[in-house]
């Protein structure tokens, strides 16, 4: 079935991101991800495969990859967009 948790986004590029969560995943498994970059840029259920699990601190640091090339070509032009906008 279906599992709902919770994730920070620790760190994020053009071809994944790292997230700390309690929700006890492993190396492997594809997730499905919602989240939205800068409030502007919604996602909604990315497939994303963990390529890194690492413990921190009583939480789990995981390394994800995207999966789908769709999600990455918006997800690069979202993360542009808010680089630039910045400078």
């Amino acid at each position: 079935g279906e599992r709902v948790g919770r994730a920070v986004i620790r760190d994020i590029s053009y071809s994944g991101m790292r997230i700390e969560t309690l929700e006890a995943l492993e190396q492997g498994e594809t997730i499905f991800l919602d989240f939205d970059i800068a409030g502007r840029f919604v996602f909604q259920k990315v497939p994303m495969l963990i390529t890194r699990v690492y413990r921190h601190s009583g939480s789990l640091l995981l390394g994800l990859t995207f999966q789908k090339g769709y999600d990455r070509r918006h997800i690069r032009h979202a993360l542009t967009y808010v680089v630039e906008s910045s400078t």
